[in-house]
């Protein structure tokens, strides 16, 4: 059982940091801050401390909101519901959680449609992963099946890892398909795309386990909800046309400088490349080659990446991906192989999500910690063997057991291993996902001059 957060010294130690870091960005004092907000010194200096209670601390995030033009919900920290880096949702609490929607058939007349379970989440994870099981059958593959109800797509995107005979079902721009999935196979939505799932054989069970998640917009949502849809609209940029798009991206560039067309066609004659300033008056329409995107990026002092878009293919809305068997490889290595994986289905466009399905083949009760990630981690045992799961964060090392139906949450960078605790092989569905932390900001965070002060301990003057 893990202790509350809000009881736990060290959170409220980081929660007294990230006030007096704010504290800083706003240029106060402790004592300036202090009477800002109506409080004795000391009683913020205690929060900032870390010696407060948190209903104190409640107080000072509650008056710093009303008082600067800030957000408090952004100084409250997220809550670690790990225990020591690891969460572990059992199968029984996962059936407990059951729910059953309807749908409306052929007839009109709503049925189930889908049970939906929660399995593990955490509050500093990204995932939304649910078990589902496709209560409708169907007795064809056919897309416009009048006993197959489309939802209307959602905002996560969705990595989903298929168990049994699961039609799956899917409308990009009017059109609609049809896929027969298996045990194995797997694949990856765009949000907002239409799809459903059903089960196409009568006599064995039909399951899917959902990993949706959050990409970088689910991490601006605060803003675009407070800036409204205009700014929304504005922010989006042609993505089914590179060109298009990365003209709409300079010109953005250029807006945000001051520059107009002109201005800036000037500014390349002035760097002696009369070529590409002639070429983007001429056609403005055209491909930028990445010799000429360096120029631009050179005469706007910003990087190249700044000025690179994903290329748009047709078809990456949804990608469909059977299991093969071709694709499996041994790892560490094929001489002490502890694991046989399958790699899930990757979209290019999302490079910071990987999904694999993977073979426990080590069966020892030894600790191995030979898997490690900058990325979030969900695990689910689809099999019919426990695995144990070891890890070690900050020193310390746990075990738990998977049982089968059993789901995991793993934070980043922490190390941990799997073993069958049988003589049969175990089956898991491992989805990884990037946080807050995005490539972006790891560029950014190794310019600092000292990454450690991100956690303050000290005013910014002495």
């Amino acid at each position: 059982m893990t202790t509350k957060s809000t009881e736990n010294p060290n959170f409220l130690k980081l929660q007294g940091a990230k006030i007096l870091a704010e504290a800083n960005d706003l240029k106060r004092t402790i004592e300036a801050l202090a009477r800002d907000i109506g409080l004795l010194p000391g009683f913020v200096q205690n929060v900032v401390d870390g010696n407060a209670p948190w209903s104190d601390v409640q107080e000072v995030l509650t008056r710093m909101g009303k008082t600067y033009p800030i957000d408090s919900a952004e100084l409250t920290l997220m809550e670690d519901d790990s225990r020591n880096g690891v969460r572990v949702m059992r199968a029984a609490e996962s059936a407990a959680s059951g729910r059953v929607f309807s749908r409306k058939n052929r007839s009109g007349e709503r049925t189930p449609y889908y049970e939906y379970r929660d399995t593990a989440m955490s509050k500093v994870g990204p995932f939304k992963p649910e078990w589902i099981k496709e209560l409708r059958t169907v007795s064809d593959s056919e897309p416009n099946n009048p006993d197959v109800i489309y939802n209307n797509g959602h905002f996560l995107h969705q990595m989903t890892f298929f168990i049994g005979p699961v039609n799956f079902y899917w409308e990009v721009n009017g059109k609609r398909f049809c896929s027969e999935m298996s045990t194995g196979d797997s694949n990856y939505i765009t949000p907002f795309w239409p799809h459903s799932f059903a089960n196409r054989d009568p006599s064995q069970e039909a399951i899917i386990i959902a990993v949706t998640y959050g990409g970088e917009v689910k991490r601006t949502l605060r803003e675009l909800y407070a800036l409204g849809p205009s700014a929304v609209t504005g922010y989006k940029l042609e993505a089914s046309s590179r060109s298009s798009g990365q003209r709409a991206l300079i010109g953005q560039h250029l807006r945000n400088e001051n520059l107009s067309l002109e201005n800036f066609h000037e500014r390349l004659r002035q760097r002696g490349a009369h070529a590409l300033a002639q070429k983007m008056e001429a056609s403005p329409q055209t491909d930028l080659n990445a010799t000429e995107l360096g120029i631009i990026a050179d005469t706007l002092d910003i990087e190249l990446s700044d000025l690179l878009l994903p290329e748009h293919v047709n078809g990456n809305e949804v990608i469909v991906k059977k299991k093969d068997a071709s694709e499996a490889y041994l790892f560490p290595d094929a001489q002490a192989p502890a694991y046989r994986i399958h790699p899930l289905a990757r979209c290019r466009h999302m490079a910071s999500v990987k999904g694999f399905d993977v073979e426990v083949l080590r069966m020892t009760d030894l600790e191995d910690f030979d898997l490690d990630s900058s990325l979030h981690n969900y695990v689910y045992n689809y099999g019919t063997t426990p695995v144990g799961v070891s890890w070690r964060k900050n020193g310390r090392t746990e075990r738990e057991v998977l049982n089968p139906g059993d789901s995991a949450y793993i934070q980043p960078f922490v190390q941990h291993g799997f073993t069958s605790m049988e003589p049969t092989s175990g089956k898991l569905a491992v989805v990884r996902a990037a946080g807050s932390v995005s490539v972006s900001v790891q560029r950014e965070l190794s310019t600092f001059a000292s990454v450690q002060r991100i956690i303050e301990s000290n005013c910014w003057f002495n």
